[in-house]
């Protein structure tokens, strides 16, 4: 599904906020063969709701108000990067 997300919001299939982006999500979920019934019942029940809003509470306690970000030693880091710059990153960390 992440993929398709993507895919969709590059093909400018989704980002109305209303509706029709649940319809395309869920034929997403359909195209996928996913439970399409299970996905609509989450979505309509907001069963995620307390959780997705604790997590944005938390990040935006730390600062944080974009993606990607990441948390690393209480250090934010904002943006894609190349294995590389993580595994050097890591390697400073761990060395110390």
């Amino acid at each position: 599904m992440h993929s398709r997300l993507f895919q969709g919001q590059a093909a400018r299939e989704w980002g109305t906020g209303d509706s029709r982006d649940l319809s395309t999500f869920l034929r997403y979920a359909e195209e996928l063969k996913l439970d399409r019934a299970s996905m609509q019942q989450c979505i309509e029940t907001s069963r995620q709701a307390a959780q997705i809003e604790n997590d944005v509470r938390s990040a935006t306690d730390k600062g944080i108000n974009s993606t990607p970000a990441f948390l690393i030693n209480g250090q934010v880091l904002y943006g894609a990067r190349p294995f590389e710059s993580w595994k050097q990153l890591f390697d400073t960390l761990l060395a110390r």
